[in-house]
């Protein structure tokens, strides 16, 4: 069968980029193939920037054909990349794998496209493509499987998952990204071998299930791992989510959000977040469950914050004025706004909101020399609850100049002792 070359422009450009290097190596005297996702991308018409190459060209002589190939990850898998306009192309030594203990495969060097072929994960993965005639090699069925639209793991799923379980992440969000139902076999194998994630590193589960969130159709990612019985051995906090009233409309709420271009902090916050309003013990195993899965203190602030200040807005009018005013000057508000929109879609948070600060993002009228000259004065252990009464008149719009913002503390520094804050 002949290889149908990308429709999408952007693809094109990047396979004909690759078929390039492929025909130069060829040319040296080695053999090169594309590989892939690529190869399976181009058979659905769905478009894909970062090409893979297999070759037995080695380190030395990729280095010397390429001189703008960057070396990627250990020297012993001689695995290079070149960063195009596009995307990326990968140029990897054909491999085999030796040994495998369920997290990491042992891998040696080999000259056999089959044997390298052999060792990946799923049949529609394992396809490859010649430069000199685009005839597709297809040893293990994967056309097939395509048009079926199936994921089916090469060889017997039981003992693929076994030998590296992470393999079981990338075929639930292969499915999804895809829209192929997974084979019987291999759903039985995925959940035989679920319960035996939770021997992977908290790094290569986060990365992994981070990655849905640059596929299509992440929900259907997601309610996977609940049909399939994972969830509870990668959340073992939450392990009780998926039965929450609030799961139909999370998963409605990732798609959406997904293709709205939200950044993955606010996906993992809806994935993440507890019953709303979210009781103390459930932020307590929320924030237990983002240290297990070992997010950086960036992101780990950042989807914290965000379930926060989430269940703060759908409780606006009950808060004392120290909560709302940090609620209203959260710098990421419109993502708490899409997230309870979905989420609590009947709140009247908007409403709440506007009617307590009708100046709602007015920024703050003094900073820096401006407003430590300002309080000069002011005892110490009153300037906290003077900025707080400074900021709700900014944003209720009592106090809209410099001037205004200087005489307000002002006052308070002229205050007699007795009656100081």
């Amino acid at each position: 069968m002949i290889w149908p070359f990308p429709e999408d422009p952007k693809s094109a450009m990047q396979v004909n980029l690759a078929m390039q290097i492929a025909t130069k190596i060829v040319d040296s005297g080695f053999s090169a193939y594309l590989v892939g996702g690529a190869v399976r991308d181009s058979l659905l018409g769905i478009p894909n920037y970062d090409v893979d190459i297999c070759t037995s060209a080695n380190s030395d002589a990729i280095t010397s054909l390429f001189p703008e190939a960057r070396a990627h990850g250990p020297k012993r898998y001689s695995v290079f990349r070149i960063s195009t306009e596009s995307g990326e192309i990968e140029i990897a030594h054909f491999r085999m794998e030796k040994a495998c203990d369920g997290r990491h495969c042992e891998v040696e060097l080999v000259d056999d496209l089959h044997k390298d072929l052999i060792r990946r994960d799923f049949t529609v993965n394992a396809l490859a493509v010649s430069p000199s005639n685009f005839e597709i090699i297809d040893d293990f069925g994967g056309v097939a499987d395509i048009s079926a639209r199936r994921l089916r793991t090469i060889g017997d799923p039981f003992n693929r998952f076994a030998e590296d379980r992470l393999r079981i992440l990338r075929g639930i969000r292969f499915a999804a990204k895809l829209e192929f139902e997974i084979d019987r076999e291999t759903k039985l194998a995925i959940e035989h071998e679920a319960k035996n994630l939770i021997l992977l590193s908290n790094d290569r589960l986060r990365s992994e299930i981070s990655s849905v969130w640059t596929n299509r159709n992440p929900a259907k990612a997601i309610s996977l791992f609940a049909e399939l019985g994972i969830w509870p051995h990668i959340f073992s906090k939450l392990q009780e989510y998926p039965e929450s009233s609030l799961w139909p409309r999370k998963l409605a709420a990732l798609d959406r959000m997904q293709i709205s271009g939200f950044p993955s902090e606010v996906l993992w916050a809806i994935l993440l977040m507890p019953e709303i309003p979210i009781e103390q013990n459930e932020m307590e195993k929320l924030t237990e469950e983002v240290e297990l899965l070992g997010f950086s203190t960036r992101e780990s602030k950042a989807i914290l914050t965000l379930c926060k200040i989430t269940d703060y807005a759908f409780m606006f009018d009950k808060l004392p004025v120290e909560q709302k005013i940090e609620t209203a000057d959260f710098p990421n508000l419109d993502s708490v706004r899409e997230i309870l929109a979905n989420l609590q879609p009947d709140n009247d948070f908007e409403t709440h909101l506007r009617r307590t600060f009708p100046d709602l993002g007015r920024k703050c009228t003094l900073s820096g020399d401006d407003l430590k000259s300002a309080l000069e004065g002011i005892p110490g252990d009153n300037v906290g609850k003077a900025l707080l009464l400074l900021r709700e008149a900014e944003l209720t719009g009592k106090v809209t100049t410099k001037s205004a913002a200087r005489a307000f503390l002002r006052s308070f520094a002229e205050l007699p002792q007795a009656k100081r804050l």
